[in-house]
């Protein structure tokens, strides 16, 4: 038997055991005024930048591509990366590399050993716009090269920094993203808004966000950084380099287009800075990182990091039972779950709260969510118990917490429940409770702190029956996170 609790920032909940059963309950439902949504992953769907494969290298030339084949599956299918070239002079880059000797067939796609892609960028002295590049990235399938939309995916981009500390004196070339980001579905900044080392602003100068209708939004760097802080390995994301990084949510989407300038800033028309320069104090070129990925919350009902013990399949038909009046005295023991060190999905480093395209200083009307538990999804025949198995216990706009009751059959126990957290890409916390009977389950409270992403486990045994999670945003985050 497995269930998965899917609210969009809280928890995912499994278990397994000899009936067959596999949902998703929702504590918050999937509608528009909830603070996150569900993740409701597709097990057919699976993107990884890491695994890809660059067969074609000729985005540096006039209607070339840069592909990334194997990317990943979409619905069973093999799909494909491929970046164009949607406007500008970005092909005059080849003779950039040729000038100051660079290998093109090294400088697009990706590094040995790095786990992102990249496309490189160069700025050069008297021609503000050279390292600006109009880029058009769609997923397509491998075999038809048709595009291919994906119900949910994340695209994140790395390291917006500086190539030097930026003084009157000595100005410096900057980087800047800039996209429409009413393609995106949502977009999220670590830790928040105010703490990143991305600062958001609207084309046209406006700092009032989210910007207006067909108003590009600019994701600008703000700090210096090197080659030694790059990126290299997604499960080992600092969290400087999560500072500089901003990720994207997008559904039922094939292609997006945005805008990477790698500028030096005095060299702009309409320059008003401190800087009586004419031009930056050095010239030089850059990359710009991103990978895109759609992690599985789940993969048959269970979290991706199961421990050894979860090997069991399901069979074809359990009994229902409603729980007993009295539950008996837990008799089971739980054997090493949750640990004290939980194992997560790629990277570790635990994220908080972020803005979404919709970030604004002011106060709005929030929208509550529904108080019900609804069943989203359902594979097998088995019934599912919502009124005995789980219900709410209290939630407000800074804690949710929900009761578990093993209602799905009283002969026998249920032999692994796992529940993971989830509340942006850089976090997903996986646990694991064995050998669970009729009616029981450990009571484990797990509280996340907002800003800083660091988790406490508290592990305690009652006889009543409770799963209780701190996992929802608080006031603040929550106005950040309405969409």
């Amino acid at each position: 038997m497995k269930l998965l609790l899917l609210p969009r920032v809280a928890a995912a909940l499994a278990l397994w055991s000899t009936p067959t059963f596999l949902g998703a309950v929702v504590v918050a439902t999937a509608e528009e005024d909830c603070p996150g949504g569900v993740y409701d992953k597709d097990t057919t769907t699976k993107l990884d930048t890491m695994g890809s494969n660059v067969t074609t290298n000729t985005l540096h030339v006039p209607g070339g591509e840069l592909r990334y084949e194997d990317i990943g599956i979409v619905r069973d299918r093999p799909v494909s990366l491929v970046v164009t070239i949607s406007d500008g002079d970005y092909t005059d880059i080849e003779q950039v590399w040729i000038d100051n000797g660079k290998d093109k067939n090294k400088m697009n796609g990706k590094t040995l050993g790095d786990q992102f892609a990249k496309i490189n960028l160069q700025t050069v002295k008297k021609k503000p716009r050279s390292g600006e590049g109009n880029f058009r990235m769609c997923f397509v399938d491998k075999e038809t090269n048709e595009p291919t939309k994906i119900e949910e995916f994340t695209w994140v981009v790395f390291d917006l920094d500086e190539r030097g500390k930026d003084t009157p004196g000595k100005p410096v070339i900057k980087e800047k993203l800039i996209m429409d980001a009413a393609q995106a579905q949502r977009f999220e900044l670590w830790p928040n808004q105010s703490d990143s080392e991305i600062k958001l602003s609207c084309e046209g100068g406006s700092q009032v966000l989210p910007c207006s209708q067909g108003v590009r939004t600019i994701f600008h760097s703000s700090a210096f950084g090197g080659s030694s802080d790059n990126p290299r390995d997604k499960n080992a994301v600092t969290d400087l380099q999560k500072s500089r990084s901003v990720t994207f949510t997008f559904a039922n989407t094939d292609c997006w287009e945005f805008t990477y300038d790698h500028y030096c800033p005095v060299e702009q028309d309409g320059y008003d800075g401190p800087s009586k320069k004419k031009y930056c104090n050095k010239y030089t070129g850059g990359f710009f990182q991103f990978s895109a990925d759609a992690e599985e919350v789940t993969n048959k009902g269970e979290c991706l990091n199961l421990t050894s013990s979860a090997t069991g399949s399901p069979s074809a038909s359990p009994s229902v039972s409603p729980p007993t009046t009295s539950p008996s005295k837990t008799t089971t023991s739980l054997t090493g779950s949750p640990t004290a060190e939980p194992s997560t999905a790629s990277p570790t480093s635990k994220a908080s709260g972020a803005p979404t395209t919709n970030p604004t200083g002011e106060d709005q009307a929030l929208s509550l969510c529904p108080q019900d538990i609804t069943l989203i999804k359902q594979k097998g025949l088995t019934d599912f118990p919502i009124n005995e198995a789980i219900t709410f216990v209290k939630q407000d706009t800074s804690t949710v917490t929900v009761e578990l009751n093993q209602a799905w059959t009283s002969t026998s126990s249920v032999d692994s429940i796992f529940y993971s957290f989830r509340r942006d890409k850089f976090s997903e916390v996986c646990y694991e409770a064995q050998n669970i009977g009729n009616n029981e389950l450990s009571r484990f409270a797990s509280h996340m702190t907002p800003r800083t992403g660091s988790w406490c486990q508290e592990r305690t045994r009652t006889t009543t029956p409770r799963f209780q999670s701190v996992a929802m945003p608080t006031q603040q985050q929550h106005r950040q996170q309405h969409r």
